[in-house]
């Protein structure tokens, strides 16, 4: 399956902050002046608040044409069914079906409003309801996601003399998996869109 258009522009941007932030060439003994790692600091927080747009807004989207194919043919969808059950009102509200979708579609936009991260929690609380589950994902690629944006929070709220050292070239080795597990997570969302 082809890869969407959102995803496409997430790579394009990866590679922009690639060649905007980190050196040229790699240092053979990793040794890089204070101005290359602060802009491989830069390079990592800036590519984790791409990946956390690009989830947001792949799911928002996915979430959103669920609710408005069922307004048109009123067909079960599996991500319909999964947000019902993750953000829908509870079984006694006595609400007509279009208002519990409607609710639910609206504590889902409040979820995403309110997610700050791609570390595996936040992954499995926007994606859970739009159908996917925990056993979809790579368990690798989760993990390492988790990891870059512990990481990722290292940066942005400690002083640099609290931080581990970086290395450029270890960074784009990482900012790859997580990219490569990014599209497999869009080809999960393209069978559900």
């Amino acid at each position: 399956m082809s890869q969407s258009a959102r995803f496409l522009e997430l790579k394009k941007r990866m590679t922009v902050l690639r060649h905007h932030l980190l050196p040229a060439e790699f240092s053979p003994t990793g040794s890089y002046s204070d101005r290359v790692l602060d802009r491989t600091r830069s390079y990592r927080v800036l590519v984790c608040a791409e990946c956390e747009a690009f989830l947001e807004e792949r799911c928002l989207g996915v979430v959103t044409a669920a609710i408005r194919n069922w307004k048109i043919d009123k067909q079960a969808r599996h991500t319909l069914m999964a947000l019902l059950a993750r953000c829908g009102p509870d079984a006694d509200s006595n609400l007509a079906l279009r208002d519990c979708i409607g609710q639910a579609g609206s504590s889902y936009h409040h979820l995403i409003r309110a997610n700050h991260g791609i570390r595996e929690s936040n992954l499995i609380s926007v994606l859970q309801p739009v159908g996917i589950e925990l056993p979809d994902l790579n368990p690798t690629w989760l993990a390492t996601v988790d990891s870059f944006g512990v990481a990722r929070g290292e940066v942005a709220h400690r002083s640099i003399g609290a931080q581990k050292p970086i290395d450029p070239l270890n960074e784009l080795t990482i900012v790859k998996q997580v990219r490569d597990g990014f599209g497999e997570l869009d080809r999960l969302l393209n069978k559900l869109a």
